[in-house]
């Protein structure tokens, strides 16, 4: 009996892959678009700096605008590689390749970064991994059941506590955590911009000058 259940539990996830095969096909697509955007979106292009962009060289001790967009250029076609050939594993119908769903996370997770180990000058390419990346991370192992997980043991109902007459884990308590994360990474992200050289200025509505000031003493004193 227990060999006859285990039989069906592994054709249950095999049932339930195959019935979850379009977030892999959306990733392969937004690998083939990171394979094609450093030149879609004119990375090798003459780079003309603006003046953020030369302070941000010049306190920081920068290499070469020109090294800085070859590099990410390299690192977009790389990662649109891997995330294409681990889509293409991860769509696999016997599932012979759950690993493959962690790969393509781990690149999305290195698309995030990639931009502020190389301090990017290109606002394009810091937003264009920014959004494949998330992308990336959410349709490799967010959307789909995760490797060794099945559908029910992910979305079944959650237990309620002795002592409780609600569960704190359901849906409706996690959304406000969920959605004040989206918010510290939008803000993050837009902070992060200041410190690349993208934008000018980094506005504040709850304080002002404040983050300005303290943004701008950690750059003199490093």
């Amino acid at each position: 009996m227990p060999r006859q259940q285990g039989h069906d539990h592994r054709r249950m996830l095999v049932e339930q892959h195959l019935a979850m095969l379009w977030p892999h096909y959306v990733n392969i697509v937004l690998g083939l678009w990171l394979l094609t955007s450093p030149f879609a979106l004119g990375y090798l292009a003459e780079f003309v700096p603006n003046a953020s962009a030369l302070r941000v060289m010049e306190e920081r001790g920068l290499p070469s605008f020109e090294w800085r967009n070859v590099a990410m250029t390299w690192s977009d076609l790389a990662s649109g590689a891997l995330i294409v050939l681990f889509g293409v594993l991860s769509a696999s119908p016997s599932r012979r390749f759950p690993w493959a769903q962690w790969a393509a996370a781990v690149v999305g997770f290195w698309l995030l970064f990639a931009p502020l180990v190389f301090w990017t000058p290109l606002p394009a390419a810091y937003a264009n991994n920014t959004v494949v990346g998330t992308l990336v991370i959410a349709f490799a192992v967010l959307v789909p059941m995760m490797p060794g997980m099945s559908m029910r043991g992910m979305m079944g109902g959650p237990d309620i506590p002795p002592g409780w007459n609600y569960t704190p884990s359901s849906w409706l308590q996690r959304l406000p955590i969920a959605a004040l994360a989206v918010i510290g990474i939008l803000i993050s992200r837009y902070l992060t911009a200041y410190q690349l050289g993208h934008i000018d200025r980094a506005w504040d509505p709850f304080f002002g000058e404040g983050t300005m000031r303290i943004i701008t003493s950690d750059v003199s004193r490093a």
